[in-house]
């Protein structure tokens, strides 16, 4: 799988800016970072400096993590509300999920039939 991640502005006439991590021959451990429906971190893209073209990832916790648990996070880019505009998966790219989360979608992706 690759990361997308898409960034908004506040301003509207500025176009959605999107980065896409491909972590196949390099990677740092973040590529083990699995998904769950119900994760405890989320992706967050950051500029150290103005001006800088391509940002930085970072995991962030959503809560409380006890030592040794998981980290994971949504790969379908949901919000807590399950509002954001996610990828939709079709029955033929669709990906059984597994993560075992009482709200658990069955896909990785948002699907349709």
């Amino acid at each position: 799988y690759v990361l997308s991640v898409v960034e908004h502005s506040l301003d509207e006439s500025v176009p959605a800016w999107r980065t896409t991590v491909d972590a196949t021959d390099v990677g740092g451990v973040a590529r083990f970072v699995n998904h769950s429906c119900d994760p405890n971190c989320d992706v967050v893209a950051r500029r150290a400096a103005r001006g800088q073209l391509l940002p930085t990832l970072a995991l962030v916790t959503r809560r409380r993590v006890a030592k040794g648990a998981q980290l994971c996070f949504d790969y379908a880019g949901l919000d807590d509300g399950g509002a954001a505009a996610a990828p939709v998966a079709t029955e033929a790219t669709a990906t059984p999920c597994f993560c075992g989360a009482r709200a658990c979608r069955g896909f990785l992706l948002r699907h349709r039939a």
